[in-house]
């Protein structure tokens, strides 16, 4: 009976925890979907209606997912990023306000490339990403045979 209940408990967890995982890409996927959505409506911002940055921010935090939401917030401890790419991240959102209209304009396209290359390779991890919870669940099955 117990073999069982260990069984089924090894099984759970790794489940849960591919789940766990699943998750966690398909927020960065989102994050970053909405990362170069804010760096085109931020270039027709400044052709248009030149809002503040701060303003700006706000209205479109409204509109995106609570992950970059957050992050505009301040939020930072949660995103699930590397050291490069949150270094990437705070030059530049240090940067987005210092330049004049033409500079902005070349620097937004510079990093649009940038992100928008990061985005892609996320996007392939995120399409791949219901593997995990499958993997986990199999993972915890042999865990659980082996415990037996």
């Amino acid at each position: 009976m117990t073999d069982i209940v260990v069984l089924i408990a090894c099984a759970a967890c790794g489940f849960c925890l591919g789940m766990y995982a699943e998750k966690r890409i398909r927020r960065k996927n989102a994050f970053y979907a909405d990362l170069v959505k804010y760096i085109e409506l931020f270039a027709l911002n400044i052709d248009g209606r030149q809002l503040e940055v701060d303003k700006f921010n706000a209205d479109f935090a409204k509109n995106c997912s609570a992950n970059f939401a957050q992050y505009l917030a301040g939020d930072t401890k949660k995103l699930g990023l590397s050291a490069k790419e949150r270094q990437g991240l705070e030059e530049f959102f240090a940067d987005i306000g210092r330049a004049d209209t033409q500079q902005l304009k070349k620097f937004l396209e510079h990093y649009r490339a940038i992100f928008e290359q990061q985005r892609k390779i996320v996007e392939q991890r995120s399409q791949k990403a219901s593997v995990y919870a499958k993997l986990g669940f199999l993972l915890g099955l042999m865990l659980g045979i082996l415990l037996i």
